[in-house]
């Protein structure tokens, strides 16, 4: 509890506006929302490698949010030191964390941005960013993790969609390029898929039934690999537990990646990647 009153004196917080634009770290984003809650307890499940028996308080999912997605001179220090010290965060990118500060919404401008790790995030072109979400009209957008972190990974994204649909915020995994990769969708209400592109011969590695009342919008999915066994979590529950095909174990490509359906509303919360091994690499 102490440290999360603390945070609020790190991050000088006033909810006034100052030359740097907001003193909130997340001034377009309500962080005691459903969303976060749900992503930050499938972070955790899937890096326990278990279902959470009790749930976090709502201090616990400020500060777990905000630890990781803190800006530079405000909270907790350097933001970009921090990510590194969190023991096996590879990769995260928040939307919300990147734009807050200046403008709620508006087109992104560049095709490139880094995450708070310091890797260099490749951006589809006319991709909108507003708020809370990552809109992209066309392409894969994705980050180059570091060699030797194939093995032992968790990939988490929190998704959104305008009206709620299905098979709309895409998350990649182990891709190369554009015909090899694993990526995981929420392909109905109810159920979960993931895919694999074997030079680009695209086959169905798993469909994951869940319930109806996981909500599309707002929910964060999970995929953790250890080995040869896949586990999928949604909003904080272990789903499936399998053994990956010969054709997804011979996936080797170090690019995560989102793609969102622009014409469907959809569109991607956040997206991190984590090692289960400490302290931030895979064995």
């Amino acid at each position: 509890m102490s440290a999360v009153i603390q945070i609020g004196t790190d991050e000088h917080f006033t909810g006034q506006a100052n030359g740097a634009g907001l003193d909130d770290p997340f001034p377009t984003q309500v962080v005691t929302n459903g969303a976060i809650r749900n992503l930050v307890e499938c972070r955790q499940a899937a890096l326990m490698g278990k279902s959470l028996p009790f749930p976090p308080t709502w201090n616990d999912v400020v500060y777990a949010h905000r630890m990781i997605y803190g800006r530079s001179r405000n909270e907790l220090g350097n933001f970009a030191q921090l990510a590194r010290q969190v023991p096996n965060l590879l990769f995260a990118y928040s939307p919300a964390a990147k734009l807050g500060y200046s403008a709620a919404g508006g087109t992104v401008t560049g095709t490139t941005d880094t995450d708070v790790t310091g890797k260099t995030f490749t951006q589809a072109q006319g991709q909108i960013i507003n708020g809370v979400r990552i809109q992209v009209a066309n392409g894969v957008s994705t980050a180059p993790l570091a060699a030797g972190t194939l093995d032992n990974l968790v990939w988490l994204m929190l998704a959104y969609g305008e009206p709620a649909v299905a098979a709309a915020s895409i998350l990649y995994l182990r891709r190369t390029d554009a015909s090899n990769w694993i990526r995981v969708f929420r392909q109905s209400a109810t159920n979960v898929r993931i895919e694999k592109d074997v030079t680009a011969a695209v086959t169905t590695e798993r469909d994951i039934t869940i319930p109806a009342t996981e909500p599309i919008s707002g929910s964060a999915y999970a995929v953790r690999i250890n080995g040869t066994v896949c586990q999928v979590y949604v909003n904080g529950t272990m789903y499936d537990s399998f053994t990956l095909s010969a054709g997804a174990q011979g996936l080797t490509g170090l690019q995560v990646g989102f793609d969102t359906t622009a014409a469907a509303r959809a569109a991607m919360g956040e997206i991190e990647v984590w090692s289960t091994v400490y302290p931030g690499f895979a064995s």
